[in-house]
């Protein structure tokens, strides 16, 4: 059995050299170790305490969310009825404005109308107004 036959008086082998600097593996910890450092979380230090969140029960959270839904449902018809509001301005600004144009092509077509009129009076009086010639008179006009 001195000789290590079997293994009991085995002598530990000479580890071999790691390399120095940032090769070096880091050694593994066991667990008790690793639970000291707190990463395990058993040893870990409690956090300030906090209160507790009563949980509700069902009828309480379907009316929470009935209570958001009609939150929800409110603001939404609020935001539609100013969004209806700044379109029935701009709609009733571009009529206006649509309106007051046509207004002026009327007045500027009646003035040319008028215009026209007068010119075709002033040519049928200045017609009347000649005397008739002799060739007229012949003729029996």
């Amino acid at each position: 059995m001195r000789d290590g036959v079997t293994g009991v008086f085995k002598g530990k082998k000479a580890q071999s050299q790691q390399p120095s600097g940032s090769g070096q593996v880091p050694q593994r910890k066991g667990a008790w170790a690793r639970m000291r450092d707190g990463v395990t979380g058993v040893f870990k230090k409690k956090g300030p305490s906090k209160q507790p969140v009563p949980s509700m029960t069902k009828s309480e959270k379907k009316a929470a969310k009935v209570q958001r839904m009609q939150q929800k449902k409110a603001a939404r018809s609020e935001m539609m009825a100013q969004k209806k509001a700044v379109k029935a301005e701009r709609i009733q600004q571009k009529k206006a404005t649509k309106d007051q144009l046509a207004a002026q092509k009327k007045a500027a077509r009646d003035q040319l109308a008028a215009q026209r009129k007068a010119a075709r009076a002033k040519t049928i009086s200045q017609k009347r107004v000649q005397p008739p010639t002799t060739f007229g008179k012949m003729m029996g006009k």
